[in-house]
């Protein structure tokens, strides 16, 4: 379900890694300390979330974290997060050996 909130991007978020992941999380500069938590998408499964960039006054990057062996990890999922760009992302999360890789990609029908 997305909503139509002024300064709202709306991402969907897709786990094609083969097993259910839990833990991670979302966060751009501005939201480090209260980042968007996923708790878990099943293997196969998707999440939609949103969020509100109304505030963000400079181009950042927006980032998942996640844990593996009990080890913090980061990737930049996408590098021109702006609050004039409200297009929808989709974020796909592969598994690449033993470390998540994702591919994101940009839902021109949301312009």
């Amino acid at each position: 379900m997305y909503f139509n909130i002024p300064g709202a991007k709306d991402i969907l978020i897709k786990n094609m890694t083969g097993e259910d992941l839990e833990d991670i999380y979302l966060s751009f500069e501005g939201i480090e300390k209260h980042p968007l938590k996923i708790s878990n998408i099943r293997k196969d499964g998707q999440v939609a979330k949103t969020l509100i960039l109304s505030y963000l006054h400079k181009t950042t990057e927006l980032k998942l974290h996640y844990f593996m062996d009990n080890e913090k990890q980061e990737i930049a999922v996408y590098d021109n997060l702006n609050k004039n760009d409200l297009r929808k992302l989709i974020i796909t999360i592969y598994k690449k050996g033993e470390q998540l890789d994702v591919k994101t990609t940009v839902d021109e029908k949301n312009i």
